[in-house]
């Protein structure tokens, strides 16, 4: 121990071991927030918010400047974990090079509008879909369905689609056959089921169309045909 370490706090010694038995058991909120900013050990200053209650503005702002600018992922984390400012949520769950972060940050995330912006977002495609999964805005779906590249996002939007309009061009003419069958799961028209299940050159999506028709008759009579497809095509090979 240095003789400037007798005039400091225990949380400021230059002992590690000394500082850590200090901030275990450590009340002082401004104390704990000093330490989570500023200590030289990465563990201490995750257990320093571990411990840090964060009750107004000003550790708002502290938990913002460090999930800015921790070099710790765990630190940063620790941060994320309790921020409520969604925008800087945002940030890190587009950009977080871990993933963790970008997961933690995502399910903070309540704001429809703020959603929508990750959802067409170059963010890593699973944070993206996560995002269009709680998304309602029909606008915005209609968007990504219409102009995205990557067909798992089509799909994950055409699961919270309900324009019927759209939904029944997607069930008949996307390219992509799971973002059909999302398609086909949503539509409520007999009609159109019917005609998809007698035609879509892929099983899962006509079975998915015949499980959706109201009707139990018409319903029993495609599941019959769809079994002799199947039994014909095993036979087949």
């Amino acid at each position: 121990m240095g003789i400037h370490d007798l005039f400091k706090p225990k949380w400021k010694n230059s002992n590690r071991k000394i500082r850590a038995a200090a901030v275990e058991t450590l009340e002082k909120q401004d104390a704990l927030a000093y330490v989570a900013r500023f200590d030289p050990d990465e563990d201490l200053r995750k257990l320093a918010f571990d411990r840090l209650v964060i009750d107004d503005l000003q550790d708002q702002i502290l938990l913002t400047q460090v999930a800015n600018t921790e070099t710790d992922w765990e630190v940063r984390l620790a941060a994320v974990e309790k921020l409520e400012d969604e925008s800087v949520l945002l940030n890190a769950a587009r950009s977080d090079e871990h993933c963790a972060i970008r997961w933690a940050a995502l399910e903070g995330i309540e704001n429809q509008d703020l959603l929508a912006r990750l959802a067409v977002s170059e963010a890593e495609e699973d944070i993206r879909i996560a995002a269009i999964e709680r998304l309602q805005d029909q606008e915005v779906l209609k968007t990504l369905i219409n102009d995205s590249r990557a067909p798992w996002i089509r799909e994950a939007a055409a699961k919270q689609l309900t324009d019927q309009v759209v939904l029944a061009r997607v069930a008949q003419s996307d390219s992509f056959k799971w973002t059909r069958q999302a398609a086909v799961r949503n539509i409520d028209d007999d009609v159109l089921l019917e005609k998809i299940a007698s035609s879509d050159g892929d099983s899962f999506v006509r079975r998915a169309a015949v499980q959706q028709i109201g009707d139990p008759d018409v319903r029993a009579r495609f599941v019959e045909v769809e079994d002799e497809l199947v039994s014909k095509a095993a036979t087949d090979n």
